[in-house]
């Protein structure tokens, strides 16, 4: 035989259940973006594209050729930089229309992350440059990372 606080409990259980569900429920409903408030991009989108050569470039979403594939390897855009490898085996730095905007001097190359890349020099030394291509930090070391401080602000 069920005792009636039990019953009472269970209701009381199944009630706290329902109410749970129905709550996570309406968060889930509430953090779902509404698709006319968000802002469409306006950048463009390239996609990186290796043709029958082994050459790099990159295409727009129209597929028309933005930068021709005349690179050995090229990276994504950061901060509207991309680092690109000619056939040197030297790295360098283009802009979205393809032209240079460092030098191809590097044995190797980071993307851009706030304003900055680390590179290698051909000693294999490293250093940090910004997006003009000046040292910010000159390549004298064996290593250097980049090193994100969180804040809580």
């Amino acid at each position: 035989m069920i005792s009636p606080s039990f019953k009472r409990n269970r209701s009381i259980h199944y009630f706290t259940l329902i109410f749970s569900v129905i709550l996570i429920c309406l968060f889930c409903l509430s953090c779902k973006s509404d698709s006319s408030n968000v802002k469409q991009s306006k950048e463009p989108v390239f996609f990186r594209v290796c043709n029958l050569d082994s050459l790099w470039g990159f295409l727009d979403e129209t597929e028309k050729e933005v930068v021709p594939c005349q690179y050995e390897w090229v990276g994504i855009f950061s901060e509207g930089l991309a680092a690109v490898k000619n056939s040197n085996n030297l790295w360098g730095f283009i802009d979205k229309t393809g032209k240079e905007v460092i030098k191809f001097i590097y044995s190797e190359v980071s993307s851009f992350v706030y304003g900055y890349a680390i590179v290698a020099n051909s000693n294999g030394l490293y250093g940090v440059i910004d997006r003009t291509g000046e040292e910010i930090i000159p390549c004298h070391y064996k290593h250097i990372a980049y090193n994100r401080v969180v804040s809580n602000e």
